[in-house]
């Protein structure tokens, strides 16, 4: 299929569509164009978001070892975060 052929079947298979199905393919669209026009700026954000998942993995990971650590301890990491109010009272 032609350059031209493919441009006209997608210009067809849009049309009608609502509004959230257009905003879904603009961003394909989008996400197209950058990986292939502007691979290291594609790079860039995959590796930004792999490291943000992964980050948000190890955070969730380390909450749930430090509640278990401190269960039966005054209140799990809400008493971390709060001043005692001994401490309180001496400052």
């Amino acid at each position: 299929m032609t350059t031209q052929a493919l441009e006209e079947m997608i210009r067809e298979g849009i049309k009608g569509l609502p509004p959230e199905n257009l905003a879904e393919i603009a961003d394909f669209v989008y996400f197209v164009r950058k990986r292939v026009l502007r691979p290291e700026v594609f790079a860039d954000e995959l590796r930004e978001l792999s490291l943000r998942a992964e980050l948000k993995q190890l955070s969730r990971e380390e909450e749930a070892h430090l509640e278990t650590e401190f269960t039966g301890k005054g209140d799990g990491l809400a008493s971390i975060s709060r001043p005692s109010r001994a401490r309180s009272a001496a400052e």
